[in-house]
């Protein structure tokens, strides 16, 4: 129970994603910390590292240039409601093991 008295169930899952139902809604995954996410550095920041802070990503993929593009993934929504959003954690990870780019995006 949470502190209003509504009963949470967890499901397993795969990918340490974590999902909790709740009166319709759903959560999936969980959002990085900011103090985590301040702590990656572009050009600085090892893929090793980036695994430490942030753990095994949801998917990983290659681009066209040939780097390793990782995405850590947290959904919400209502879906009594017919609102759901899914919103990604994206690193490019480039031949030399870096970080060169790193944003957050909507995805659906």
């Amino acid at each position: 129970l949470d502190e209003n008295g509504r009963v949470l169930k967890k499901l397993p899952s795969e990918h340490n994603v974590h999902t909790f139902y709740s009166r319709g809604a759903i959560v999936v995954g969980r959002k990085p910390a900011p103090e985590i996410v301040s702590r990656i550095k572009i050009n600085a920041t090892s893929s090793s590292e980036l695994a430490a802070l942030l753990g095994e990503p949801a998917r990983e993929s290659l681009d066209l240039d040939g780097n390793l593009v990782l995405d850590w993934g947290y959904s919400t929504g209502d879906f009594i409601a017919g609102q759901t959003q899914l919103r990604l954690l994206r690193a490019i990870i480039n031949r030399e093991q870096l970080v060169i780019a790193l944003r957050e995006i909507n995805a659906r």
